[in-house]
């Protein structure tokens, strides 16, 4: 869907190291810990990742983690819809991104278009619902 052999996909957080009193951080490594044993060579997953980490390759990570790919993502993932909205919302007013909105997590995906954003965003988000949906992906 991506045009790409390897899409690479960032579970986003503000700490790369999972820690009980952050949950999220620990789902997001649960996450992590199921795709580096599946060893699908098409897709890498990081997290629990910092954004600078999942962006820029040049990120050196604050503490030292077992993590092996950073930089680049192609897929950004927030563990909550405030913080993915935002980002997102940031990145196609200031950068002007080309990108995908979708809720998951439900009994299907949801597209949340913006106003302002180009209608080409929201062609994305909706091909990238019925991808979900057609693969089974969603569940």
């Amino acid at each position: 869907m991506l045009g790409r052999e390897v899409v690479r996909v960032g579970l986003l957080a503000y700490e790369e190291v999972a820690t009980p009193s952050v949950p999220t951080t620990i789902s997001e490594s649960i996450i992590w810990k199921y795709f580096k044993e599946e060893n699908d060579p098409s897709t890498i997953v990081e997290g629990p990742i910092r954004l600078d980490a999942a962006l820029r390759d040049d990120a050196i990570p604050s503490i030292p983690t077992d993590k092996i790919e950073q930089g680049s993502a192609d897929v950004l993932i927030a563990n909550n819809i405030h913080v993915g909205n935002s980002m997102y919302q940031a990145l196609v007013t200031c950068c002007g991104a080309s990108s995908a909105l979708l809720v998951v997590g439900g009994q299907c995906p949801i597209a949340v278009p913006s106003q302002s954003e180009p209608a080409e965003n929201l062609l994305f988000s909706i091909a990238a619902g019925v991808v979900m949906v057609l693969t089974g992906f969603d569940n």
